[in-house]
This record gives structure tokens, C-alpha cells and sequence, in this order.
């Protein structure tokens, strides 16, 4: 599986990036660039970044609902400014496990433990059309649920009639699962 930056971003862009930003918290620790300009330049670098994932995160999604879920969810994230006990959570689309491909998965560490919350985005047509279909679901949650991930369902009406309150039952579901 690529790592976030090999799947998500053009790394020959990411790599100066990331070097500019070590660059500046070392002049900024060492005193040679004072804290207002040091901020701003930070700002200035996590925005690029930003830019550079908008641009790639349209090729990480199989469907629009998918790419409205993760998007709600990474902007409340970055809204309360969720961290975990090793940084901040990841949220990492399109992660495979074994055979599956799960539409998005949260991770972090939490009270010393790995929290795993596998999230999927079901459209009627692929997920609930047939009885095959829900029960081929069902079949790959326990499976996946055996393997330690909390699963998470929603379908393609729920998110696009409230993602808001998706998005709050995945930030609640991260709250009791990293309080063990």
C-alpha cells in the first residue's frame, strides 16, 4: 500500500515542502528568523500542502459520497484539532486490508492502543439492491471486525442528506474507542 503522500500528492512537490518547513523551525528555534515571521511562513507551507492534496484527492474516491464523507470528516477533525497519543489521527481512504478495499479508515493510537475504525459510503445499487449484496456486507464486516476494525456503515442517502450527523457519529465513535 503507498503511504499518504505517495497516493495522495505529486511527491517531486512535497519533499521541498516538507524540507522548506524543517528549514524554517530550525531558524525559528535558533532565534535567526523571529515567531511572527516563522508563523507565517509556516501558514504559508501548510497551505501549499493543502493545495496539493485537493488536487490529488479527487483520483482517491470510487464515488461522490465517498469524497463528501471524507472531506466533512477531515475538516472536523481539523476543526477541533483531534490528536492522538503519536499526533494527529489519520484518516486515509481507499485502505486496503487483506482481500478488501475499505472506503476509509481512521487511525490512531490512543491510551497506549491502536483504534481502527473502518468507515464505508454505500450507494443503493452496489450495497442494497439484493440480498446477495447486504449479505456479501455483512460477511466482510465480521471479518474485518475479527481483524480489530470498528466498522462503520452509511448509506449514500444518509450522507447526502446529513453528512453533519455522520460525521458526528464517527467523531463520537473515536472518542469511545480511544477511551478504551
Amino acid at each position: 500500500m503507498k503511504s499518504w503522500v505517495e497516493s495522495s500528492m505529486n511527491r517531486e512537490k512535497i519533499i521541498p515542502l516538507l524540507e522548506e518547513r524543517k528549514r524554517v523551525l530550525e531558524a525559528a528555534v535558533s532565534g535567526a528568523l523571529d515567531r511572527d515571521d516563522a508563523y507565517w511562513r509556516l501558514d504559508r507551507i501548510t497551505e501549499e500542502v493543502k493545495d496539493l492534496h485537493e488536487d490529488g484527492k479527487q483520483q482517491s474516491f470510487e464515488s461522490p459520497i465517498e469524497s463528501a464523507m471524507f472531506n466533512a470528516l477531515k475538516d472536523a477533525i481539523d476543526a477541533i484539532f483531534l490528536y492522538a497519543d503519536n499526533g494527529k489521527v489519520r484518516i486515509i481512504p481507499q485502505f486496503e486490508v487483506g482481500l478488501y478495499r475499505i472506503d476509509m479508515v481512521v487511525l490512531l493510537r490512543a491510551n497506549g492502543r491502536e483504534v481502527k475504525i473502518a468507515i464505508e459510503c454505500d450507494g443503493y445499487d452496489y450495497h442494497d439492491r439484493t440480498p446477495d449484496l447486504a449479505t456479501r456486507d455483512k460477511q466482510r464486516d465480521r471479518i474485518l471486525t475479527i481483524a480489530g476494525y470498528t466498522m462503520l456503515r452509511f448509506s449514500g442517502w444518509e450522507i447526502n442528506n446529513n453528512v453533519g450527523a455522520c460525521v458526528g457519529d464517527v467523531l463520537r465513535c473515536i472518542r469511545t474507542q480511544a477511551a478504551g
